[in-house]
């Protein structure tokens, strides 16, 4: 995508608010444009050395069946991620959600569950993808056609900012390797430093912990497009009010989450095998610095949505580098604990820096006296947990459902304390924009 993915939702959601037809088309055509000539550089690339890869760099030729096959679906799955963004960028959050979270993973699961039930098995899989992104694509395609026309953006010259779109998408673009970058880091330095083991229980634990920005990732499927317009606007009033509530709400549901990963750490880690039971804390530990990152709310979208890309990305650099310095020490004594430690710390500090940098440069804070309310009901559904756990000799069962308790705890705590009206709205209107009516 080239980081065109993030550069059609700030700019298009610019030039909407200022219904500024031609740079809505230019911006549109720039994002179908210069990804779809990359990806079909790339996928001409791969399929044209397929064979020579597979022999020369696996050592199995059938693999280059399976590049073609992937080389070949690139494009449509770029046009997909293409169209989304646009939906994204012009507010239509349902669309966006409905081909990157619905329809292509949908159809491509019911593609490769038939293929294989019938003995297609890798190739069922291959097929499965590029089938489900072309459809996709194609449905995408089919909707901006509709936005271009609702819009009459048909009617009107298109006005393009190369250099400034594209370097937006170039800055975003490397902040999105360097997260890779960071995901895959400290997997590859347990595996360097500690034993198979250690890594087969990181892995688990950290899929298992990302669930806990489940909330934070469907909100900034929101979020971004209308700090952009704000910023934009100067309604910096707004902004912040918008700021406080969706840090706010995204916290108060993320709680729950929270406490399950802990309350039950045991039981979930050993769903898979015996021997993962006892790296409960590998979870515990990712979990609480999760939490750290859902607790600063959308602060790395908000930088740069409001220009300060460039910044996000030394940010990104940052806590790169530390995160190879952190589990370079914790690895060898800690093992997938020193891990957990590592990664969770280094991410945990760079969202501390990213409030202070937003403070710095605007003068305001993710926080607001009603999150006291999220403090002290997760406090009291914690004594409660510890207070049954203390008196009574709980099992696997018993434990699953004082779990759940105190979740009910906590949230009848937060009711009982009191829900600001901004709040209520908000989520009220969070549900209204990610979930489809009958």
């Amino acid at each position: 995508m080239m980081g065109f993915s993030t550069s059609v939702v700030r700019f298009l959601a610019i030039y909407k608010g200022e219904n500024n037809k031609s740079m809505m088309k230019g911006t549109l055509i720039l994002a179908l444009v210069f990804p779809l000539m990359a990806s079909l550089a790339i996928g001409s690339l791969i399929f044209a050395t397929s064979n020579w890869a597979a022999v020369n760099l696996f050592q199995k030729p059938e693999l280059g069946f399976v590049f073609k096959g992937f080389a070949c679906a690139l494009p449509f799955y770029t046009l997909m991620l293409i169209c989304a963004a646009c939906a994204r960028g012009f507010k239509q959050v349902k669309r966006y959600n409905s081909l990157i979270n619905l329809l292509q993973p949908v159809i491509e699961l019911l593609g490769v569950a038939g293929l294989f039930i019938i003995g297609y098995r890798l190739g069922g899989t291959i097929f499965g993808f590029g089938f489900s992104s072309a459809i996709a694509a194609g449905v995408g395609l089919y909707w901006m056609v509709q936005m271009f026309r609702s819009m009459e953006l048909h009617r009107v010259p298109a006005q393009y900012e190369v250099g400034k779109q594209l370097a937006f998408s170039l800055s975003t673009l490397m902040i999105g390797v360097v997260h890779m970058l960071i995901i895959q880091t400290d997997r590859l330095m347990l595996g360097a430093l500690s034993t198979a083991h250690n890594v087969g229980i990181f892995v688990v634990a950290s899929l298992i912990s990302q669930n806990a920005r489940f909330i934070l990732q469907s909100t900034n499927s929101i979020f971004p497009p209308i700090i952009a317009d704000l910023y934009h606007k100067g309604d910096t009033q707004r902004l912040v009010s918008t700021y406080k509530s969706v840090t706010w709400l995204i916290t108060a549901l993320t709680v729950p989450l929270i406490f399950v990963f802990c309350f039950m750490s045991s039981e979930i880690m050993s769903l898979f095998g015996s021997e993962y039971a006892s790296a409960n804390r590998v979870l515990i530990i990712l979990s609480l610095f999760q939490f750290v990152n859902v607790a600063v709310g959308s602060a790395g979208f908000l930088l740069v949505m409001t220009g300060n890309q460039k910044l996000e990305a030394i940010n990104s650099w940052v806590v790169a580098f530390l995160n190879v310095v952190l589990n370079y020490i914790f690895i060898p004594k800690y093992g997938a604990i020193g891990a957990a430690f590592a990664t969770g710390l280094s991410t945990g500090i760079i969202n501390l820096l990213r409030v202070l940098e937003i403070y710095r440069f605007y003068g305001y804070h993710p926080y607001k006296f009603s999150h006291t309310k999220i403090i002290a009901s997760s406090a009291i559904a914690l004594v409660f947990f510890i207070a049954m756990k203390s008196i009574f000799s709980l099992g696997y069962l018993q434990n699953i459902i004082v779990a759940i308790l105190s979740i009910v705890v906590y949230f009848y705590t937060l009711y009982r304390l009191g829900i600001d009206e901004e709040e209520k709205s908000l989520f009220l209107a969070t549900k209204e924009k990610l979930t489809f009516k009958r």
